[in-house]
């Protein structure tokens, strides 16, 4: 018996482990050897070493001090004393009130990378570690704390933080007032425009919800034309896509590949004679519209794209009314195709649609308060296809998951976007998804960094967080200092964000001495062209976010009675100096070589950034740095917004233009309002020494004069209103089809809609000069102004809910002097 029995060995074989059967520990073992497997020994696990027992015992201490704090904590608040007060600041709780007092009794002739390198060195302050998990414990932490209900219910009209834009809050009954009261009276008529271009916006507002409220009827050979697709031929389609390799602001929500598969099954349905069963969904043929119009809008403002690797003989060939043409009638089919996807859903693109869809409206129209809901229903439908969850991504092939991942991140950004553009709440945020989704470094295409990618959804997060510390309507404005606190805490992680970048890409404050150095590097990135493009959105948005919660201490009423000399003047500073760091991005960058819709989407930050040096020069026209601010605001309305915006008298274009030259508009009149009231403060002459700089800002009174009138309640808005359907070139006309102009060398136009068709309304997607008053341009005979037969009866509504907003916003040119 003993003889029989097979001594144990040290150790087993793979295969005879995981079988659980008894091995020799020969090298190949019997049981392998009979059964022909691979016959290897695994090496043992090599164990973690133990952490030391200071370690571990640190680790003890602090859990139980945290106890102890929350047991402290539950106390005091069923003692009815608030244990928030003075200490939180809706973050987690890392600062103290004695370091950030000493943080904020530092000198106030620091620069703002000095006080952001103090905040972080100097103080007891330790960094946080920027990991998802550790943004979703903050975030967990803000929802935790108890909500804050302002005391006085009076006063939260004026702590209202809606639209961060500015633009709304301009033309305010407060704002014009506090102009009143400081300007001369005799200078009252330059305030005149504040007043009447809130009308003349709302008729335009007006004009462009016909294409939503009203659609157009259309005939059932029609629909089956759309329900199929209509799209140029394959030829021109072909140019197009070599045009779109090169807009990467759409590649993270439709990507070059995804586009040909789709046209190319288009294609293959309209050659096929058996096409039942294999007709694209509403969904994608919207995307197909979209991303035409998108490249076509591209291809008219001269986007540069190597000419050596891709040849466009048909796109060369054509003159402009006929392309834009084609741009109109895609962007009409893809309303069409809307209305079919806006209530039920047809899965990944329907998101991707309506993604487009809010892209293109941003990038190409004057201004619209859509766009904000057609994200929010892109976000609802990604949620409810689950883009948002870890389990819907299993099972999926990597191409897949990595287009999810970036339409979800999309979906984000965008929603985060309209925030700060709107005013409008955000839907999405840390608790909406898991944070094992790691983000592709495919976000940023052509980049080749991936650290860019991940600090751009960082950054993404943070403008989340910021938003529900200081803009939410739980956040209580009562105290300055809590405010304080917050914005502290935020400036150090938007600090240490910068820490995950390299030093090239990272952003640099306009007085930095690498500053001019890295931006013309940047800018001459011959290499790769489209990470110019990201990394000037990123440096945007970056100093935009550090210019807007800076702004907060001391852009809000200050109800504690305490006015400390020098605790504002830090945040001032730096948000002061971001504004001027995002004007001289501006001013160094070369509008002639970036495309429209780079431009269209950049124009919310400088024109931020002007109105925020603008509040300031209007609340301390003595300030010596005033006079320097004043002179930048100058070069860059003339350089920069006039350049650009008198690119609206081009008829073809025009479309592209209207919103910078209604910035523009505004621009010169508030900068007007500034430097008035500068020179009759400082007795200094700017006007009168320049008589260029003089014309630059009469050209508004000269061509427009209707502004400076006031218009009567008993006045037709109609006669207000009929500019818009003239003094143009070409437009599409929805209810006659293209106009004549548009239509010359069109015959073969595969437009599936019946000129003849008749329509309930009028409306035109291109444009016409909707600031040109009717005296001021010949009305064309025979014009049909039925469009506007709604509006013959009654007199303008000055009641209006859209001109009621501008009465109760608050003043943008508050300051509470901290």
């Amino acid at each position: 018996m003993d003889s029989k029995r097979r001594d144990r060995v040290a150790k087993a074989c793979a295969q005879c482990r995981r079988k659980k059967i008894k091995c020799d520990g020969e090298n190949p073992c019997s049981h392998c050897q009979n059964l022909s497997l691979k016959c290897v020994y695994e090496s043992n696990k090599t164990r973690k070493p133990r952490k030391s027992p200071t370690e571990a015992f640190s680790n003890r201490l602090r859990r139980l001090e945290d106890l102890v704090l929350t047991l402290v904590t539950k106390i005091d608040s069923l003692n009815g004393f608030n244990p928030n007060q003075g200490s939180k600041n809706g973050s987690a709780q890392v600062n103290t009130k004695d370091s950030i007092k000493d943080d904020l009794d530092l000198k106030s002739d620091n620069s703002a990378s000095e006080s952001l390198s103090d905040e972080s060195d100097g103080s007891d302050l330790p960094r946080q570690d920027e990991t998802p998990q550790a943004m979703f414990k903050q975030f967990k932490q803000l929802c935790n704390d108890p909500l804050q209900k302002p005391g006085d219910p009076t006063s939260v009209n004026n702590q209202y933080r809606g639209s961060h834009l500015g633009f709304h809050l301009i033309f305010s009954e407060l704002t014009l007032n506090h102009v009143r009261l400081v300007l001369r009276e005799e200078c009252h008529d330059i305030i005149m425009p504040l007043e009447t271009m809130p009308l003349y916006i709302l008729g335009w507002k007006k004009l462009l919800q016909n294409i939503w409220s009203e659609p157009r009827p259309i005939s059932a050979e029609s629909i089956q034309k759309l329900r199929i697709g209509s799209f140029p031929e394959q030829g021109l389609v072909n140019e197009l896509l070599q045009i779109y390799l090169y807009i990467n602001f759409c590649w993270s929500i439709c990507t070059p590949q995804q586009a040909h598969e789709m046209f190319g099954r288009y294609y293959e349905i309209k050659t096929s004679r058996r096409a039942k069963g294999k007709l694209l969904s509403y969904s994608e043929l919207m995307v197909m519209s979209l991303l035409l119009a998108v490249t076509i809008s591209a291809f008219v403002e001269g986007l540069k794209i190597p000419s050596s690797n891709h040849e466009l003989p048909i796109l060369n060939s054509m003159d402009v009314p006929k392309i834009v043409a084609i741009q109109e009638e895609m962007f009409s089919n893809a309303l069409y195709y809307y209305h079919r996807i806006c209530l039920i859903s047809e899965g990944l693109a329907s998101v991707q649609a309506l993604l487009l869809l809010v892209l293109y409206l941003e990038m190409t129209w004057v201004h619209t308060d859509v766009n904000s809901v057609l994200c929010s229903l892109a976000v609802l439908y990604a949620q409810e296809i689950g883009l948002h969850r870890l389990e819907t991504y299993h099972n999926l092939s990597e191409e897949e998951k990595t287009l999810r991942m970036l339409v979800w991140i999309s979906c984000q950004f965008f929603d985060t976007e309209m925030c700060y553009r709107l005013g409008k709440p955000m839907l999405t945020n840390v608790f909406d998804r898991h944070d094992i989704i790691d983000y592709p470094v495919t976000c940023t295409p052509h980049c080749g960094q991936a650290e860019l990618g991940d600090t751009f959804n960082r950054f993404i997060d943070l403008r989340s967080y910021s938003y529900l510390n200081l803009f939410s309507a739980h956040v209580d404005y009562s105290s300055v200092k809590r405010i304080q606190e917050t914005v502290m805490s935020i400036n150090l992680k938007l600090e240490a964000l910068l820490d995950r970048m390299d030093p090239f890409w990272r952003p640099k404050f306009f007085y930095d001495s690498n500053f001019e150095s890295a931006l013309t590097a940047i800018l001459n990135w011959k290499d790769e062209v489209l990470t110019t493009e990201f990394i000037l959105t990123f440096q945007l948005m970056y100093f935009s976010q550090l210019m807007i919660i800076n702004r907060v201490p001391w852009n809000m009423p200050n109800l504690e009675g305490d006015s400390p000399p020098q605790e504002n003047s830090k945040f001032r500073s730096i948000s002061l100096d971001s504004a001027r760091t995002i004007l001289h991005i501006i001013r160094a960058s070369d509008q002639k070589k970036s495309p429209f819709f780079c431009l269209n989407w950049f124009a919310t930050y400088p024109f931020l950034a002007s109105m925020n040096l603008l509040s300031n020069a209007v609340n301390h026209p003595q300030d010596p740095e005033t006079i320097k601010d004043i002179d930048l605001l100058i070069d860059v309305s003339i350089n920069f917004f006039a350049l650009v915006g008198d690119k609206v008298e081009v008829e073809a274009t025009r479309l592209y233009y209207l919103r910078f030259h209604m910035i523009d508009m505004v621009i010169r009149v508030v900068l007007l309002i500034a430097i008035a009231i500068v020179e009759q403060t400082s007795n200094i002459n700017i006007l009168g020494q320049n008589p260029m700089l003089k014309g630059h800002f009469d050209y508004v009174k000269k061509r427009y004069p209707h502004y400076y009138r006031r218009i009567p309640e008993s006045e037709s808005l109609q006669k207000y209103m009929k500019q818009f359907y003239y003094n143009s070139g070409f437009f599409y006309n929805p209810r006659k089809g293209l106009s004549q102009k548009a239509n010359e060398g069109l015959k073969g136009s595969n437009s599936p809609y019946d000129s003849n068709t008749p329509h309930s309304s009028d409306y035109s997607g291109s444009g016409s000069n909707f600031m040109m008053m009717p005296d001021q341009a010949d009305e064309p005979d025979g014009m049909d102004m039925k469009g506007f037969q709604m509006w013959d009866s009654i007199g303008i509504d000055f009641n209006d809910p859209s001109l009621q907003q501008y009465q109760n916003l608050p003043n943008m040119f508050f300051d509470n002097g901290i």
